[in-house]
């Protein structure tokens, strides 16, 4: 039988810990240790290019109303539309050839937009969710601008 005095200062320390952000609820310590084994970004590799074309690396673009993710499949770019709260189990789930550079991705916005308010309001919104998970995830951002 446990104490009482062990038991409690067992549960203070469940509680700070999950508080503390080490524990996610979303994701297994598994996911997030899975990425870190990804060597941080590989900046030589990677600084020359000009063209997202030439990007291996996951690709994020801010729409009116959603996000897009584009990361390299072989050859081709595959491309999948999520909402910024899906984003960071959405890379999480990302096999390792989809990360070349290291732990970095590009984010952009789209040049397009409605100019709406709630569309000006959504892409403020989503780019604060967005890199807020890539520095959660300890992913470098790298900011392109739109075409």
């Amino acid at each position: 039988m446990v104490p009482a005095k062990t038991l409690k200062s067992i549960v203070i320390f469940l509680i700070a810990f999950c508080q503390s952000g080490l524990l996610s609820c979303a994701h297994s310590a598994d996911d997030k240790v899975r990425l870190k084994v990804r060597p941080p970004d590989m900046k030589a590799a990677f600084l020359m290019i000009r063209n997202s074309d030439h990007w291996r690396n996951p690709i994020i673009q801010i729409n009116d109303a959603t996000i897009k993710v584009g990361w390299h499949a072989g050859k081709d770019r595959q491309w999948k539309e999520i909402q910024p709260d899906a984003l960071e189990e959405f890379l999480l789930e990302l096999p390792e050839s989809a990360w070349p550079y290291g732990r970095v991705a590009i984010w952009t916005e789209c040049g397009v937009s409605s100019g709406a308010k709630e569309a000006r309001q959504y892409r403020q919104k989503s780019r604060r969710t967005v890199q807020g998970i890539l520095k959660r995830l300890d992913v470098t951002e790298n900011r392109w601008p739109s075409a």
